[in-house]
């Protein structure tokens, strides 16, 4: 799976966790709702369901958004086949996910409602996601075996430039693409490279060529142009330490983009949201007395302004006070 196959498979995993850990929350309504005497449970009613949306609203996108960033998402195949990283990852997510219902629970006056529902969910959800984890690496591993499965993949350039490659490849990348077959773009031509195209089936060509001459590569690309194949080149060529680059468009000509800031994306735009929100809570109800806390303690101690200002970078390099 490489480059936009991880992301779009990364993006349905996600989705389909969220629509695992509503099931889940379901199942552990109806657990609730059918055994009500049982001896966990105390003897009060069940609320209504629509009590628990708001609830629903915070689990159900944002736990997917926290697992990712505690790595959960990771190729299936480089974990251990037990689940203990796995385990792991769920439990800390649960922990900061519990953090912010805790909060609103406190600061917005929020009922939790049945707390018997909360923990029944906390023992299904975490169930379902880890069955579904195994599922799919046994999956994965049943067509890293099967026939036919893997990306037929031509490598193009220079001998040392592929060799190299291709060792940085991880091995859950290394396991899904079959190399067929190394161009030596220095040695074979053109034309011997479009006759391993229509030989070999490729679905993918990958050109490291640092230095080979631009006229080649193009030819490359030309080629694969044509005949409908994905061409890939290496940008090894340039160094970068922590930018990551990504293809646009400007004026209608392609152009390689290197960031050192996050593209838009929905994790991006929750975690705005949460520390919005969440500092907005956090200053509302003791702000005004930890402001006049800092104001008498900073006159009785020391000369100057009360607030601390330094100019800093923010968004784009423009410089703002802090």
């Amino acid at each position: 799976m490489l480059g936009r196959k991880q992301e779009i498979n990364l993006q349905f995993s996600q989705l389909l966790d969220v629509l695992l850990l509503l099931a889940a929350f379901a199942i552990a309504y109806q657990i609730r709702v059918q055994f009500p005497g049982f001896w966990l449970f105390s003897s009060d009613p069940v609320p209504e369901l629509h009590k628990f949306y708001w609830l629903l609203a915070i689990i159900a996108p944002f736990t997917p958004l926290v697992l990712e960033y505690f790595g959960y998402y990771d190729p299936p195949l480089h974990k251990h086949p037990w689940p203990l990283r796995s385990i792991g990852q769920i439990i800390k997510a649960v922990m900061v996910i519990g953090l912010v219902i805790g909060g609103i629970v406190i600061f917005a006056r929020k009922s939790a409602e049945s707390r018997a529902v909360l923990a029944l969910h906390l023992m299904v959800a975490p169930a379902l996601l880890l069955g579904k984890e195994w599922m799919v690496r046994a999956w994965l591993r049943r067509k890293i075996h099967a026939t036919g499965w893997r990306e037929r993949v031509v490598f193009a350039g220079e001998p040392a430039e592929m060799e190299k490659l291709i060792a940085s490849l991880p091995r859950s990348q290394r396991d899904e693409i079959e190399i067929v077959d190394r161009i030596d773009l220095g040695r074979q031509s053109v034309e011997e490279f479009v006759s391993i195209l229509h030989t070999a089936s490729v679905e993918r060509v990958i050109v490291a060529a640092n230095h080979v001459q631009f006229d080649k590569i193009q030819d490359v690309v030309n080629a694969c142009e044509i005949e409908g194949v994905e061409a890939w080149l290496w940008t090894d060529f340039v160094k970068t330490s922590i930018a990551r680059p990504s293809f646009d468009v400007l004026g209608g000509q392609p152009m390689l983009v290197f960031r050192s800031t996050p593209e838009a994306s929905w994790a991006l735009l929750a975690k705005r949201v949460i520390d919005v929100v969440g500092a907005s809570v956090m200053l509302l109800f003791p702000g005004l007395l930890f402001l006049l806390i800092a104001w008498i303690g900073t006159r009785l101690q020391s000369p100057g302004p009360v607030l601390f200002t330094q100019q800093r970078s923010g968004k784009n390099g423009q410089p703002f006070t802090m």
